[in-house]
């Protein structure tokens, strides 16, 4: 800044000549200091690396979630945030703005898949399957717990809470989780849905979705407070039940008598959905579970006719626009840099794929499915998709695991 001049009279003024080397480029002060300048650029920046690399291994048929994913390592401290430029674009004081659109998108998207299951199916479900999908689900559980008990002295340096129980069981969830409509879209994609492993796997991803509701509805309370844990659950179960016993005859009413008939439902009905699903979720949060509970079994009580008009309005923006902002916030949480026993990685998690694939091997042996197919259905129900993400995120959310441990954690799935 230059020393005062005298410029016309008695009036002193200053000029401050180095405006432009000050800030950069801006001629005043830095915009991204703002909340809501850096929010833009940080959704701008998701978006154009997300799409960059869905539409790179597009050619490879790889899912979605796994471009997402790489985006928020490449954007975190495991690549690009070691730069001076990129590690300001997600600082500390901002981030809890992008994680809060990232979960807000995550209770959309679990309303979405509450929208597009269909529980009379689970009636017409065989024994077979049935069989099948208990095997599948309880032996790579029990294994995965006792996979992490006994490798407690690899995991210290990461510094997990190994005397919380629900540690060892949430890992052993991460494992057992199936992702149905992950499987649903492999299956379409190769044209399998109406083959015999497609009418066969279906129904068994359908048990094992609704199976991993199961788990996390009991095994997050257990992690908060272990001794509220059967009230939390049973409060939860009450809410569960009056939802379909009270909330969905009064949705039913309430879009019939108040619709013109013909299908054609106004943004009213579209506006009254979405805040049914923030308090649904609102209250199972109160309750003490997690609040994709609440907007999940919201949309399973909706009624059919106007959930199709839901899927068909919200299902582009809510899976392809905010559901990449969920996937890159998990991602921004890895630094794989402070993974240190890469020799754990590379052994652990394919023996953890072996454990699901085999768990379904020997059912070929007391049915008359060929063991060709039982290995096909057990690589298929490998699929997590967002769920075992979701128990590993809930994970770090609930003190179980440190971030240290957090980066090894999204590899073991």
């Amino acid at each position: 800044m230059e020393q005062p001049q005298k410029l016309g009279g008695n009036e002193n003024r200053c000029f401050i000549l180095n405006i432009t080397n000050y800030n950069g480029i801006w001629q005043g002060q830095n915009p991204f200091v703002e909340a809501l300048p850096i929010f833009i650029t940080q959704l701008a920046a998701i978006l154009i690396v997300t799409r960059f690399f869905h539409h790179l291994f597009k050619p490879l048929h790889q899912p979605r979630i796994v471009s997402d994913i790489l985006g928020g390592i490449l954007l975190g401290p495991s690549a690009l945030g070691k730069i001076v430029y990129f590690s300001d674009l997600f600082p500390k004081r901002n981030v809890i703005t992008v994680e809060t659109l990232a979960y807000m998108a995550l209770f959309l998207h679990m309303f979405l898949v509450g929208l597009e299951l269909d529980l009379t199916a689970v009636s017409r479900i065989s024994k077979k399957a049935i069989i099948l999908t208990i095997s599948g689900l309880l032996f790579p559980f029990i294994v995965g717990v006792a996979f992490f008990y006994s490798l407690l002295e690899s995991f210290d340096q990461y510094r997990i809470q190994v005397h919380n129980i629900g540690c060892g069981f949430l890992w052993a969830a991460s494992l057992t989780v199936t992702s149905f409509p992950a499987i649903g879209r492999i299956l379409c994609d190769l044209k399998l849905l109406n083959s015999e492993i497609g009418r066969l796997t279906m129904p068994i991803a359908l048990i094992s979705d609704l199976g991993s509701w199961i788990l996390v509805v009991i095994l997050i309370p257990f992690c908060d407070n272990p001794a509220n844990a059967l009230y939390v659950i049973l409060v939860t179960i009450v809410y569960v039940v009056a939802s379909f016993y009270l909330i969905r005859p009064f949705l039913g009413w309430m879009v019939h008598f108040t619709s013109d008939g013909n299908n054609n439902y106004t943004d009213c009905y579209l506006c009254f959905a979405l805040v049914g699903v923030v308090l649904s979720a609102f209250t199972t949060d109160v309750t003490g579970t997690h609040p994709i509970v609440g907007s999940f079994v919201f949309g399973l009580i909706m009624p059919s006719d106007i959930a199709l008009v839901l899927l068909d309005r919200f299902s582009y923006f809510i899976s392809g626009l905010l559901m990449p902002v969920f996937f890159t916030v998990a991602g921004l949480r890895v630094d794989i840099f402070k993974i240190t026993k890469w020799n754990l990685v590379f052994v652990v998690v394919p023996l953890l794929f072996a454990v699901k694939i085999l768990s379904f091997l020997p059912i070929s042996l007391f049915t008359n499915i060929h063991s060709k197919d039982s290995f096909a259905l057990g690589l298929l129900m490998t699929t997590k998709g967002i769920w075992a993400i979701l128990v590993c995120i809930t994970a770090l959310d609930k003190g179980v695991i440190s971030f240290l441990s957090f980066s090894l954690f999204l590899f073991l799935p």
